[in-house]
């Protein structure tokens, strides 16, 4: 017999308190001679040993009452003949899952501290000639004791040092790497520790292929389920975005999470913050129950007051999982956003400018708030259209302009690919709009397969949500408004390329914007002109909301990420002056506090900031000053799938059984495990119950039963 948390067979010193109050309660008897004592003396003699029978009785009752309860926490468990994992002879290979899922607890220990104990008992059982190899698995392999090694207490001590990783459980590459050690020692066997997520089960060919090699090697898989799945829940946090990559201060940044139930239990209602300093939420919102497997869409939004880099941090209230509650990504805040229109010729039989409808929504305020607003549009003629001016600009709107000669259309390109915004609005009139479809800004620029001067009639509406556009997501959320309908007399017939993305299409298919992205930059072409000439669209509610979300997204362009994945590294320029100086960073292991993190290199003539130590989940920001104001942020997250804690199915157990796989014993209760796991655990927590409940019984019985009797 062994047990699992052999801690608890403490337990047995409160044996004593029975004792002790047995006799505590012993009573003193003081003898007082008189006349008629001799004719009692036989009968006080015979109940007094009566008593002393009965509370004997009750107090071995009670004393093994509390040595069974102490053996229930520890958790027994009996082996079967063929010892505990592997023949005496062979290499054993310890796998052992740290992906992120094993942090889930069910509130007393994490899956990671039930595989420590199972490992533990699985050495106790082998002999002091077996070898063994220590090897984690998570996103990748982590060998940490390699080559084997016959000093048992080793792995235990090694083990006990790791933790649950900040990665995606990949059950391939830590079975790969324990046969891999195996082929050059001849054969042995892996006992594979984890928690049967199904997602680290996924690639079924290779796991196939690996378990036909085993057989090949005369190696043995002898896999060990921890997880108790009876009850687990599970609300994560798997997406994190803002539509607008480029905020400007003073602004509303909409933002959207996604967050999912991955435990097998229907979720409560529950509180979802908001940080930009870590500790102290701006904002909340409540995320709706969910049942097992569901995700819900939470939108919130945020204004920055302050321009520069910016970190935020979206929070659950805490659960058994803690490594996906919160989700993090850095922004670029500007202080405002110049936009230059330059103005085509005008339709006679219109009274308004190309981009009157244009302006007046980019700057949606007059007198002084004009003034302050944070986006400041300046009108320009075409002959502007030079590599000086554009430099002043975030974004150009070339509104029904249908000729430029070579040098504007050089200016452009070089304009976007360095990470400016245009934005091509085509003219209303006929002639010009025959030069605009035949311009080599739309062939050089913005690669569309066809683009031509259709003029019949569309009544079609917007495409119905979802949008999937970061400029259109907006409208997936009915409380920001929707995309009511409005008239269109004609549009152009656009067919984009496989380049180019559609951004809105009409229900029947047409396209009305289309996108491209152009080296640091981005291109966006209207279907439609935008001055009440084809559509009624620059009258519509949502006019002014579109063409604010289109500026900020063509404006938007950022070298750098807003979030990684642990491990992946991230990097920003910074002024050639700090070449060889130390950069500093705040991490998730030192919030608050900056740090020396390396030096500013030299790469293809710039300045270049490079971190790549990011294995921890949360915030990271970056100086050039440990006092200055932060040059660079980001978040790293937790791949979303790890979120999912679903277990494998008899039927998915299954597809991979084999001579070489074999399930063995496991505190887990999967399903289509139990029954397998049961062969070889006699289950004596249930005999323990059973015989805690009967003593209990019988011990309230007899003390009722001699209570009346004395």
């Amino acid at each position: 017999m062994q047990f699992l948390s052999p801690i608890y067979l403490l337990g047995f010193l409160a044996i004593s308190a029975p004792i002790l109050i047995h006799l505590i309660r012993r009573r003193k008897v003081t003898v007082i001679p008189w006349a008629a004592h001799r004719f009692l003396v036989s009968v006080t003699m015979k109940l007094q040993k009566r008593k002393r029978v009965d509370d004997l009785i009750l107090l071995l009752l009670r004393c093994f009452l509390f040595i069974l309860l102490a053996l229930l926490f520890a958790r027994p468990f009996l082996l079967g003949s063929k010892g505990v994992i592997v023949d005496e002879s062979d290499t054993l290979v310890v796998l052992v899952d740290a992906s992120a899922s094993m942090g889930y607890s069910n509130g007393v220990h994490a899956r990671f501290d039930a595989a420590r104990d199972h490992v533990e008992a699985a050495l106790d059982g082998l002999s002091e000639s077996t070898a063994v190899a220590l090897i984690l698995f998570a996103d990748q392999a982590y060998p940490v004791v390699s080559p084997p090694t016959m000093e048992h207490r080793v792995i235990l001590q090694e083990l006990e040092r790791q933790s649950p990783r900040p990665g995606q459980s990949n059950v391939t590459a830590g079975l790969s790497a324990a046969l891999e050690l195996l082929a050059s020692r001849g054969g042995g066997s892996v006992l594979l520790v984890s928690d049967g997520q199904t997602v680290a089960w996924q690639d079924k060919v290779e796991l196939s292929r690996l378990i036909e090699d085993a057989e090949e090697q005369s190696v043995s898989i002898k896999i060990l389920n921890v997880a108790e799945q009876s009850d687990a829940s599970n609300l994560g946090i798997i997406a994190f975005e803002s539509s607008n990559l480029r905020p400007i201060t003073g602004q509303v940044v909409p933002l959207q999470l996604v967050v999912k139930n991955g435990g097998n239990t229907l979720s409560s209602e529950t509180r979802i913050v908001l940080e930009q300093v870590a500790g102290f939420p701006i904002v909340e919102a409540w995320v709706p129950a969910l049942q097992p497997g569901e995700a819900g869409t939470v939108p919130m939004q945020t204004t920055f007051t302050e321009s520069g880099w910016q970190c935020l941090t979206a929070r659950l209230s805490g659960d058994n999982m803690a490594a996906d509650n919160s989700r993090s990504i850095g922004l670029l805040v500007s202080k405002g956003r110049r936009v230059g229109i330059v103005e085509g010729s005008r339709n006679p039989d219109l009274n308004v400018d190309p981009g009157f409808f244009l302006s007046a929504a980019a700057v949606p305020v007059s007198g002084a708030e004009a003034r302050s607003f944070p986006v400041q549009v300046s009108l320009l003629e075409a002959s502007e259209i030079t590599h000086e001016t554009l430099s002043q600009f975030r974004v150009i709107a070339l509104a029904g302009v249908s000729t430029l000669n070579r040098a504007q259309v050089d200016a452009l390109t070089a304009f976007v690919e360095n990470g400016g915004g245009l934005w091509l609005v085509p003219p209303s009139e006929d002639a010009a709009v025959g030069q605009f479809v035949a311009s080599p800004l739309i062939r050089e620029l913005l690669p569309i397969a066809t683009i031509d001067r259709a003029k019949e009639g569309s009544g079609g509406l917007p495409a119905a949500a979802p949008y999937d556009h970061p400029i259109t997501g907006f409208w997936n959320d009915r409380q920001s408004g929707s995309l009511e309908a409005f008239y269109i007399d004609r549009m152009l017939r656009i067919e984009k390329s496989d380049t180019a993305e559609g951004v809105l299409s009409l229900s029947n298919g047409n396209l009305l914007f289309v996108a491209q992205q152009r080296g640091a930059g981005r291109v966006f072409c209207s279907a439609i002109p935008l001055d009440g000439a084809w559509t009624e669209l620059p009258l519509s509610p949502q006019f002014v909301p579109l063409v604010q979300r289109t500026l900020a997204w063509l404006s938007g362009s950022v070298d750098t990420p807003p979030a990684l994945s642990p491990g992946e590294g991230w990097r920003v320029r910074v002024p050639p002056i700090h070449v060889g100086r130390p950069f500093y960073i705040s991490t998730p292991l030192t919030e608050g506090e900056s740090k020396t993190a390396g030096l500013v290199e030299f790469q293809e003539g710039q300045a270049i900031l490079t971190y790549s130590d990011t294995r921890s989940l949360g915030r990271y920001i970056l100086y050039l000053d440990p006092d200055g104001e932060p040059v660079g942020s980001f978040g790293v997250n937790l791949d979303p799938i790890e979120s999912d804690l679903r277990q494998l199915t008899v039927s998915e157990l299954a597809e991979f059984t084999g001579s070489a796989l074999e399930m063995v014993a496991g505190s887990g209760e999967s399903t289509g495990m139990r029954a397998k796991l049961s062969a070889a655990l006699p289950e004596l927590w249930k005999i323990l119950i059973f015989f805690i409940l009967i003593t209990g019984a019988v011990e309230f019985t007899l003390a009722q039963r001699f209570s009346r009797s004395q």
